[in-house]
């Protein structure tokens, strides 16, 4: 009885310790390839320079599917939405609450026909005021999404 147990176990423990071993392999390549990246966007070689002037921001857009476009905009102005405007990156309407961005990059969001709209982030959170109120900071990413 006593050499089947040994033999058991001298072929499950092994085993077990293999299979953990290959889990954690399997769990921490997982992890690392869905894992986003922070990487600078101005770094990638797809940025898209437009604009004059003596301060660069960098703009992401991003689209419905997902797809992006990275912008360095070099203006004069003083806010986003002033500098954005001037390089014909954005439309808009003026409403008693600012600009309200509707067409970013010549793709229209329109909320009463397909339920999209165009949110604004600052280092990737959502912003608390417009692109029209917002003052340029040359360290912050902007980003434009359009969403549901």
């Amino acid at each position: 009885m006593f050499k089947s147990l040994k033999f058991k176990l001298l072929t499950t423990i092994p085993a077990f310790v293999l299979l953990l071993l290959l889990s954690v392999v399997l769990i921490m390549n997982g992890c690392g390839s869905t894992a986003p990246t922070t990487s600078d966007p101005a770094a990638s070689s797809d940025v898209l320079d437009i604009g004059e002037g003596a301060q660069t921001f960098t703009l992401i857009v991003t689209n419905l599917d997902g797809s992006s476009k990275t912008f360095q905009v070099s203006t004069d102005e003083g806010t986003i939405g002033d500098a954005l405007l001037g390089v014909d990156l954005i439309q808009g309407e003026t409403s008693s609450f600012g600009l309200m961005v509707t067409t970013v990059d010549g793709v229209t969001a329109n909320f009463d026909e397909d339920q999209t709209f165009w949110g604004f982030y600052i280092d990737g959170e959502f912003a608390t005021q417009g692109v029209d109120a917002t003052t340029i900071n040359t360290s912050s990413v902007y980003e434009l999404r359009r969403q549901r």
